[in-house]
């Protein structure tokens, strides 16, 4: 990709937050270009580990990267707009929104609830963090390219052959 790009190839990489990942988090933290943080709504103790993925995340590449907070599994918490829950799922929401929410805006981070097996928010949420992505990896690379030395300019010459 250069500055001048809109198409960049995008690798994404699911630890699904596993313990046996840790060790290799810090690899996959130093060549990030943009973070996807994901809990599970139904499950609190996902939520808790939220605010160690961004510390790590800020430790190791700065408050700039681009990075999105993430409820999943909307599909089983959904509320219709009233508040209640709707009648086909199973109301197991276990994060509340507005924690969720408060927890995003202490970091300056977008927040989004979707439902991968349901399909629910996830074009918002990739088109964001894609766009994002692609202004911090452009910014980065512009600066890269100021600070590289210029070219010596040449001036062409001619040399006379000695027969």
């Amino acid at each position: 990709m250069s500055p001048q790009d809109d198409k960049c190839r995008i690798k994404i990489w699911d630890t699904a937050g596993q313990e046996r990942y840790r060790n290799l988090t810090s690899s996959f933290f130093k060549d990030a270009d943009g973070a996807i943080i994901v809990f599970d709504l139904t499950n609190h103790e996902t939520f808790l580990n939220v605010k160690d993925w961004i510390n790590g995340f800020y430790k190791m590449k700065g408050k700039e990267l681009p990075m999105v907070i993430v409820g999943n599994k909307l599909d089983l918490c959904e509320t219709n707009d009233s508040g209640e829950a709707n009648v086909e799922c199973d109301n197991q929401r276990a994060v509340n929104p507005d924690l969720a929410r408060q927890l995003a805006t202490d970091y300056g981070i977008t927040y989004f609830e979707t439902s991968a097996k349901a399909d629910l928010g996830v074009r918002d949420l990739m088109d964001h963090i894609f766009a994002k992505t692609l202004e911090y990896k452009k910014k980065k690379l512009a600066e890269e390219d100021q600070s590289l030395p210029k070219p010596f300019p040449l001036k062409a010459s001619r040399h006379s052959e000695i027969g």
